[in-house]
């Protein structure tokens, strides 16, 4: 696999015996890891309902094998590009965790065209 910043992938298992998944990442001209984590951390703060949404996306991709950039599926940060545009979109008030999902799921399944 090529990739435009090395990485290194790491898989251990804690002391409860779950998997820990870790990928490492060096300096480079072309990394932007800080900028990113400074990016997340402001939609975080800006979108609360973001959190909720990307844990049951996640999961909903994990169960999947969707989860995974390299083997085919969405990267986490993508996942998180995805759900915070949406809701970027959406109207202060427009609803509950629940419709959010829903529309999510809606919008990206059936209207984007990139």
């Amino acid at each position: 696999e090529r990739t435009v910043v090395p990485v290194i992938k790491v898989s251990t298992k804690d002391t409860r015996a779950r998997m820990i998944q870790l990928d490492i990442s060096f300096d480079s001209p072309e990394h932007h890891g800080l900028e990113a984590n400074e990016m997340v951390a402001m939609i975080l703060e800006e979108l609360p309902l973001i959190r909720p949404l990307m844990l049951v996306l996640k999961q909903f991709l994990l169960d999947r094998g969707l989860l995974t950039a390299y083997t085919g599926g969405l990267s986490s940060y993508c996942l998180f590009l995805m759900v915070a545009r949406y809701l970027q979109e959406q109207p202060p008030s427009s609803g509950d965790c629940g419709s959010l999902l829903m529309g999510f799921l809606d919008f990206y399944g059936n209207y984007f065209d990139p």
